[in-house]
């Protein structure tokens, strides 16, 4: 009786101990899993600001476009209505001119508009491209199967009660 229990006492020490060192293996890949998660995160933090900052900046850009064109609009037409009036003309073909020039200035307002919404898409896709690579690129945990406490005790006593069970076990060949 006494070497049964001393077998099934050493095969539940030896499950206890397996699967400590099934749970010591995990944790560790586990932490090597989120140190490489927390890499991905901030090289996709870095990536995301300097995507923003060149956003800004083209913000900036097109801005100062629009103020450069308006300012300039303003020196034209200026200068159109003083010519007029120094010359003494008038009338219809002087708001032609005016016209023609602010048509010029629609257009060119237009275009600008036009390559900020350009400019918008391609950062969004951009930025959608990025945010898709970041969550593709993450690891997950593992979690694995390790037998807890009972499991092992009943492991061990099953096991150690079929081993007495097929030394009694007598076919009678």
């Amino acid at each position: 009786m006494w070497p049964l229990l001393a077998s099934a006492g050493f095969s539940f020490i030896q499950g206890q101990l397996q699967s400590k060192a099934l749970a010591q293996q995990s944790i560790a890949q586990n932490k090597a899993i989120m140190q490489a998660n927390k890499l991905n995160q901030a090289k996709t933090g870095y990536q995301l600001g300097l995507l923003r900052v060149q956003r800004g900046q083209q913000l900036q850009n097109l801005a100062q476009r629009m103020t450069d064109l308006g300012t300039q609009e303003l020196s034209v037409l200026g200068s159109a209505i003083n010519n007029a009036s120094a010359s003494g003309t008038g009338g219809a073909s002087v708001d032609a001119v005016q016209t023609d020039y602010q048509m010029q200035f629609n257009r060119a307002r237009a275009q600008i508009q036009q390559e900020n919404e350009n400019l918008a898409y391609n950062f969004n896709a951009n930025l959608t491209t990025l945010l898709q690579n970041a969550t593709e690129s993450l690891y997950q945990p593992e979690r694995p199967n390790i037998p807890s406490t009972l499991q092992n005790l009943v492991g061990s006593v099953l096991g150690t009660g079929s081993k007495y069970a097929m030394s009694r076990f007598n076919l009678g060949i």
